[in-house]
């Protein structure tokens, strides 16, 4: 987020940077006794809080701190009020400076500072036309006026606007690409890993596990700590389920879930969900169910609207693939339901919801169709989940056929072509209580309940 450098010059003589700076300008604040000084501090403080979500204290400052006379810091100010005021709920649109480009009593240097502000305040409100309206401005501002770091940081909220509002993730992708960089032009390192870890998860959701493992191995080499952020566990899981190994792809969800501390509800959402299709694919139908349904549960309810706003695509996405587990694991009206529902969505999420609503029913997914690109890797991983289960339903069959004894065999088959006990009793010429002993022990063997499984689970290993 862009914040005005004049509050910070005190701070940064001081070598003061995180943690020491914000407490810093938290004791100068607190100190001082002149307006004009206490909004100068204020322009910067605030902007600290936010990522913390500390809105609290940001709304605090802000009610202490009286309408400068200064119109750039006041503006400047009115923007992050509008900001605050989103996060509760309220329509930002009142409290922001109106037509900035067009105004001529603004200096060029606080222009894309409160197209930025604006930008993040539509968001938080959930309005993405505007925020993309706003964060374009103020990257063609800071371009312009050759700030980097300051387009960068534009061009990252675009990414942020695209993925977890629009659904749009080939828009997400370009603008995280544009603000990588844009951070390696302005020589900023902790940036440039940021956005190279956002084209790491991306790549993932869109399949493209060469790229992945490149990115991976490109962001291990430059020791960003990747295996501390959520988008490598999703993308390792994803890996896992593209190749068929559910088996590592379980462990390796069940080990973030137990050992990780994940903060955000949308975030244990979409694990869960992933744990979900694992468990489905190995045929651990009461744990998948239990996974399927905690994650749909999770992906309800959430807290503030700036954690809605920013975790909207993933609650969906977790939403999605728990439904799905749960169609897959035989749960197929609550599962297929929810997924019908799901199609209502916009965005590539809606696509999603519809291609596993397709495979379900018709047995594949037309992954090279545009509408599906975008979620590729989701895709992919949950038909592998489904297929892998079949497979193992099917060498289960196949195993079980073979315990059966030539009489039980030939007694199958009679019962798979719609004969009643006492027609096969005739047939064979033995007693109808043989004949129904031997049907039991044959539905013993399979692991059936009635003629009619046994029947389907023979025709199904013809198949």
């Amino acid at each position: 987020m862009v914040a005005s450098s004049r509050g910070t010059s005190t701070s940064l003589r001081r070598g003061l940077s995180g943690e020491a700076m914000l407490r810093d300008l938290e004791t100068r604040f607190r100190l001082s006794r002149d307006d004009g000084e206490r909004a100068i501090i204020a322009d910067v403080l605030v902007p600290l809080y936010i990522p913390r979500g500390d809105y609290i204290a940001a709304n605090d400052v802000l009610a202490s701190v009286p309408d400068p006379p200064d119109t750039d810091l006041r503006l400047r100010l009115a923007a992050l009020r509008a900001m605050i005021a989103a996060v509760e709920g309220q329509d930002p649109e009142a409290l922001l400076p109106a037509r900035v480009l067009e105004r001529d009593d603004i200096r060029e240097s606080s222009r894309a500072v409160i197209e930025q502000r604006s930008a993040y305040a539509f968001f938080f409100a959930r309005d993405a036309v505007r925020a993309e309206q706003h964060a374009t401005n103020a990257m063609v501002l800071a371009e312009a006026r050759g700030e980097r770091r300051a387009a960068a940081g534009a061009a990252g909220m675009l990414y942020v606007i695209h993925y977890h509002l629009t659904g749009d993730l080939e828009a997400a992708r370009y603008y995280a690409e544009l603000a990588t960089m844009q951070s390696a032009a302005a020589q900023d390192v902790q940036w440039r890993h940021h956005y190279l870890t956002a084209q790491y998860d991306l790549a993932a959701v869109f399949g493209e596990w060469e790229r992945v493992t490149s990115l991976a191995e490109l962001l291990r080499r430059e020791s960003v700590h990747v295996a501390e952020q959520l988008a490598f566990w999703v993308a390792s899981a994803l890996l896992h389920g593209a190749r068929g190994d559910f088996g590592a792809m379980h462990a390796t969800v069940d080990s973030v879930l137990k050992t990780i501390p994940i903060e955000k509800q949308a975030d244990r959402a979409l694990l869960t969900a992933l744990d979900a299709l694992a468990l489905a694919a190995a045929e651990r139908d009461d744990e998948a169910k239990t996974m399927s349904r905690r994650a749909i549960h999770l992906s309800s309810g959430l807290g503030t609207p700036k954690e809605m706003a920013f975790l909207l695509i993933r609650r969906r996405l977790a939403a999605v693939l728990g439904s799905f587990a749960l169609a897959i694991v035989g749960d197929s009206y609550r599962g297929v339901r929810a997924l019908s529902v799901r199609q209502k969505w916009d965005g590539s999420i809606g696509f999603l919801a519809r291609a596993l609503t397709d495979l379900h029913v018709t047995g594949s997914i037309d992954m090279s169709s545009p509408e599906i690109r975008s979620v590729r890797g989701y895709a992919i991983v949950a038909a592998n989940a489904r297929t892998a289960r079949e497979s193992r339903i099917a060498v289960v069959r196949t195993s079980a056929l073979g315990a059966l004894t030539a009489n039980e065999l030939l007694l199958l088959k009679a019962v798979s072509e719609g004969k009643t006990n006492v027609q096969i009793a005739k047939d064979r010429n033995v007693s109808l209580t043989v004949t129904r002993k031997t049907l039991s022990r044959v539905y013993s063997k399979l692991g059936v309940r009635n003629r009619t499984e046994a029947a389907a689970m023979l025709l199904s290993a013809r198949t």
